[in-house]
């Protein structure tokens, strides 16, 4: 992207997928990747991925060398998670509650590498889908999935409901569906 737009600058920044939304429907973002709510009728939604959640531990963690975990098993564990105004961690919630499994939230972080480094560096684990992995620089962290089916997290690109012909941008989203896709398929649908 910048051999071919030197002019352009891309920010990149962290918010809750409300945030996303209201920045793009404000026109202060011209596109967004995140988790797709499918709330808002002016924004169209392309979805790139599908995953279910998973455990996502370090190293020395007790569930380490799993392949898989029950969720029951989850009972009483500490973990970090993102707080209630994410909707990656009512989601996580729900499934949470469905399972009839209490966790104990040791802390709730609002940033997914932060929860990431509390993974890292305290040894409590997190549940969140495994892309969150992709492309970050922290050694020692696995995603375990979950035994049986658990709810699919969709994760895509939010448009301007607008058509978008910017050139940048469009080379912007291409970059991004390239970078998923190469990434490996099997987390593709």
């Amino acid at each position: 992207i910048a051999t071919k737009h030197p002019g352009l600058t891309v920010g990149v920044q962290e918010l809750a997928s409300s945030g996303v939304e209201t920045e793009i429907e404000a026109g202060r973002l011209d596109l967004g990747f995140g988790l797709m709510t499918r709330k808002s009728p002016s924004i169209r939604y392309e979805k790139l991925v599908s995953q279910p959640f998973s455990l996502i531990v370090a190293g020395p963690s007790k569930f380490a060398d799993r392949k898989s975990i029950e969720l029951s098993e989850l009972e009483g564990e500490r973990l970090v998670l993102l707080p209630d105004s994410f909707d990656m961690r009512r989601a996580a919630d729900l499934v949470l509650s469905q399972a009839r499994v209490h966790p104990r939230v040791a802390f709730e972080i609002d940033s997914i590498d932060a929860v990431l480094s509390s993974v890292v560096h305290a040894g409590v684990p997190t549940v969140l889908p495994a892309i969150v992995l992709r492309g970050r620089a922290m050694p020692g962290l696995r995603a375990i999935p979950f035994a049986g089916k658990t709810r699919q997290m969709e994760f895509g690109i939010l448009w301007p409901g607008s058509n978008h012909s910017d050139p940048a941008i469009l080379a912007v989203a291409a970059a991004l569906k390239a970078s998923i896709q190469t990434r490996g398929s099997k987390a593709k649908d």
